[in-house]
């Protein structure tokens, strides 16, 4: 498998525009190992939502990149959010408590000043990771010498609105893997914290930018940083909209959709089958997802056909015509039909004007 990895140098991409014009573009063999596998920290801030943060362990855990860590931040560490770590059975993972009152921003500089790796992954517990994630993304960073790489576009599940799309192009600032010495310091605000760091670091540094959407499901559940009236403008902007029901069933052999809080939402009926209490559904690549927009479609071509089917029986029976105007009108509507379409040269008045003729007879 070869990954692309569009190579800007520094103060040519911006987390604010659709980064067209790259300065080079590398084919990244994955398919050649690394020479080394550096630490990469992933670096997770949590509320302390016990399913969120399960689900955020699960995919680290099934990382197919053998050396990592995960980094937990929290400043409400419960028993439960204490059980999870004691029970994770994968490489280290280790939270950190801290006093209430941080920013977003403060809370992700904790996060970096206790990280051994060399490389940092931001890590959202909200969100859903492919396990090949961080192979792609540390081996993309590596061989092509860059400061940062992210995603161009990357996989958006709203299932309340049973919605599953594919994001506009543009540089993910969520999605970012960097190389720990070229980091900057977040500012202490309580959003767009991230957009501000990177935008500084996209000025100073070359970065890339990987077009893989399905490595990174970023999940909309009614308690993100952002209000659904910010979702609903990135949906509308979406490159692709999947026939939500498909979908789910062909990506979740990839995106481990049945381990978030969210599943409950989905209807369980689409489920193929089950082992080890995980639910398999069969994936079979997405070149053949219809767009969300084919059933609506369908509806309305259906509801056009059976108003089209009342229309005619209308036009064609004078009864039913008649019951709603009276015929004393018909006649001067018709004279008036009639003049109007030889004045105007119009058939379609004509035509209209014939019918009322017709239905005098």
């Amino acid at each position: 498998m070869k990954v692309e990895v569009q190579i800007f140098e520094k103060g040519f991409a911006s987390c604010y525009n659709n980064n067209e014009n790259w300065n080079e573009l590398t084919s990244v063999d994955l398919s050649v190992g690394l020479e080394n596998y550096p630490l990469v920290s992933c670096l997770m801030v949590t509320r302390s939502d016990p399913d969120l943060v399960s689900s955020a362990i699960h995919c680290f855990e099934y990382q197919t990149y053998p050396n990592r860590e995960l980094v937990i931040v929290c400043n409400n560490i419960t028993d439960a959010l204490n059980l999870l770590v004691e029970m994770s059975n994968g490489p280290s993972v280790r939270i950190i408590s801290v006093e209430p009152g941080h920013t977003l921003g403060s809370l992700r500089n904790i996060a970096v000043s206790n990280a051994k790796g060399e490389i940092l992954c931001q890590w959202d517990d909200d969100d859903l990771y492919h396990r090949d994630r961080l192979n792609i993304c540390i081996s993309a960073l590596l061989k092509t010498n860059v400061a940062a790489v992210f995603l161009k576009r990357w996989l958006i599940w709203w299932p309340e609105n049973r919605v599953l799309a594919f994001s506009t192009d543009r540089l993910w600032e969520g999605s970012m893997v960097i190389h720990r010495n070229y980091i900057y310091s977040y500012p202490e605000i309580r959003k767009s914290e991230d957009t501000s760091m990177v935008e500084k670091l996209l000025t100073e540094y070359r970065i890339g930018l990987i077009n893989e959407p399905l490595i990174y499901c970023y999940t909309i559940h009614g308690n993100n940083t952002y209000d659904q009236s910010h979702f609903g403008e990135i949906i509308s902007n979406a490159s692709v909209i999947f026939c939500y029901e498909s979908a789910i069933s062909r990506l979740s052999n990839a995106i481990p959709f049945v381990t978030h809080k969210m599943w409950k939402l989905i209807d369980k009926q689409k489920i193929d089958g089950q082992q080890d209490g995980v639910a398999l559904l069969k994936f079979t690549g997405v070149n053949d997802l219809r767009c969300q927009l084919k059933s609506r479609i369908s509806a309305l071509e259906t509801k056009t056909i059976e108003q089209q089917i009342r229309l005619e029986k209308i036009l064609t029976d004078k009864e039913s015509l008649c019951r709603f105007i009276p015929i004393a009108l018909l006649k001067p509507m018709a004279e008036f039909l009639s003049t109007a379409g030889r004045a105007t040269g119009s058939q379609s008045i004509e035509r209209a004007a014939h019918r009322l003729w017709r239905y005098m007879d």
